[in-house]
């Protein structure tokens, strides 16, 4: 994503965020006040058969789902959570992915992001739904963009609801810098930075070859990979790509 060029297109994105955050965090309590009136796609017990509405699931649901443990859920106390932006690998998301999993895994971390860190079958019957539907989603919430609101919610979620201290982002390495509109620096980064939970927030650049300086020594000479920690109160938000 390029970097807003104009303040008019960075207040237009804001109030976007102000839309899509309201949407994405409505109270569940008016939802509630009948065990009739549900959200999201639910799968009934009995049957095996999923169930779905026309409501897209709360904030707060989906920041349940990432904590139910008993339904493949993935935010515990032993696993951070990693997002990744600006990599650029031939705009292949697939490349992206392989290459930050693969950078936990030679590092010995279990980690998750935000596809893994959930009830895959759920949120592919949720997504699902939303495109088969979409004219009734859009009428339900008023011209809003259900994909796209149900994705962010997504992004949003998988940072509020990790409980592991240490975090990390997958990015290039210094003086690259991600985009200023970017998802990791208007949904992502906020929203972990909001979880009391998260005490460090590690920056990697994964591609082979490339390296960031090791805090303790701040040595070039510092072997590949190695992750720095990114301050949680100066998010560097400034950059070109």
């Amino acid at each position: 994503m390029k970097t807003l060029s104009s303040p008019k297109v960075l207040v237009m994105m804001f109030l976007w965020l102000a839309i899509f955050g309201f949407v994405c965090q409505a109270s569940s309590d008016a939802q509630n006040t009948t065990t009739l009136q549900r959200r999201q796609c639910a799968k009934d017990p009995a049957t095996g058969q999923w169930d779905c509405d026309f409501n897209l699931p709360t904030l707060q649901e989906i920041v349940q789902r990432y904590r139910d443990t008993n339904n493949e859920g993935a935010a515990t106390a032993d696993r951070p959570v990693w997002f990744y932006t600006n990599l650029d690998l031939a705009a292949n998301s697939a490349a992206s992915l392989a290459l930050c999993q693969g950078w936990m895994l030679s590092n010995q971390l279990d980690g998750y992001y935000v596809v893994s860190g959930l009830d895959l079958d759920w949120y592919h019957e949720q997504f699902d739904w939303i495109q088969e539907h979409r004219q009734q989603f859009v009428f339900a919430m008023a011209g809003l963009d259900p994909e796209v609101i149900f994705g962010e919610c997504l992004f949003e979620a998988v940072a509020l609801s990790a409980v592991h201290p240490e975090a990390y982002v997958f990015t290039k390495e210094a003086p690259e810098f991600w985009s200023i509109g970017s998802t990791w620096a208007m949904v992502e980064y906020p929203a972990l930075t909001s979880n009391s939970n998260i005490q460090r927030i590690y920056r990697v650049d994964p591609r082979p070859g490339h390296y960031l300086p090791s805090p303790s020594t701040n040595s070039a000479a510092a072997a590949p990979n190695i992750a720095e920690p990114v301050s949680i109160l100066e998010p560097a938000y400034a950059g070109s790509n």
